[in-house]
């Protein structure tokens, strides 16, 4: 298991999903808490770099944002 997947787990806020596109290398984790995060995996997929991250209560913002 990669090291910042071990880390992940041992938080408070451990992650509950991953889901991996491997035509564009890129990973999402889904935590109990509902944070998304996104890694890039690198063009050959042999890299990984967080790319992002939105808690559950940004996007709960940005959707009450859009239905407005």
């Amino acid at each position: 298991m990669p090291s910042f997947l071990s880390a992940a787990f041992a938080e408070e806020d451990a992650i509950s999903q991953i889901v991996i596109d491997s035509s564009r290398h890129i990973l999402y984790t889904l935590s109990n808490k509902g944070t998304i995060s996104v890694f890039d995996m690198g063009a050959d997929g042999q890299s990984m770099s967080r790319t992002t991250a939105m808690s559950q209560a940004s996007i709960v913002q940005h959707a009450i944002k859009i239905v407005k």
